[in-house]
């Protein structure tokens, strides 16, 4: 990040500094309890960005800020629109065949697989999370106030351009969308642009020079 410029990620319970915490079931949970983290950091201009679950995080929380300050954008990334159909959910499937769904998405390199020990902790947080994502239940009566982009990658098997493009349905204040070559972890490959464009809304329009000094 440019200087100026603080860059704080969220963790959820149930992993590094909170791995002692019972990991949620529940994105409305998951959303409360960051909300709650934030309250008193709402000060100065600010963005969310999520990727994947935590797309529907960052736009269900700033969502439920109501009169707080609201976020200057919203970037969510490698999810469908709230109001998507879901793809088929993979949370209860046996460990064998939710760990292969798994693998075929990206989730996990290659090096990981050869540690037992980390696939026995890391799947069931991995569990959580999609029930989460797949039994949440959005309200979708009316738009939300701040300005959303919307990224995906083209070879994502689960978002598609059009769950991508979607997601334009929901703010009333403005939008954009931007797929990137690659499948569901594209943000390995285009951090640097991804990065730009966040920054932009708090540069003044300039986040890809920012980044680059």
């Amino acid at each position: 990040m440019p200087s100026g410029i603080e860059l704080v990620a969220a963790t959820y319970p149930g992993r590094e500094s909170r791995a002692g915490e019972p990991a949620l079931h529940c994105l409305a949970g998951v959303v409360e309890d960051l909300g709650r983290a934030i309250r008193d950091h709402l000060d100065l201009p600010y963005v969310f960005f999520g990727h994947s679950m935590g797309a529907l995080v960052a736009y269900e929380l700033a969502r439920r800020l109501g009169e707080q300050r609201l976020p200057e954008h919203v970037f969510v990334s490698g999810a469908r629109a709230p109001h998507c159909p879901r793809p088929e959910e993979l949370h209860a499937l046996p460990p064998p065949d939710f760990l292969r769904r798994l693998i075929r998405l990206g989730g996990f390199p290659p090096e990981a697989l050869a540690e037992p020990e980390l696939i026995a902790y890391a799947l069931p947080i991995l569990r959580a999370d999609f029930r989460a994502c797949e039994t949440h239940v959005p309200d979708l009566g009316t738009c939300v106030r701040f300005p959303l982009t919307a990224m995906g990658g083209l070879d994502d098997p689960r978002v598609e351009a059009g769950h991508v493009e979607a997601w334009r349905a929901v703010s009333s204040v403005g939008f954009a969308s931007r797929m990137y070559s690659g499948g569901h972890f594209f943000l390995r490959d285009h951090g640097m642009d991804v990065a730009a464009q966040v920054l932009a809304p708090l540069s003044g329009g300039h986040g890809r020079e920012a980044l680059r000094a």
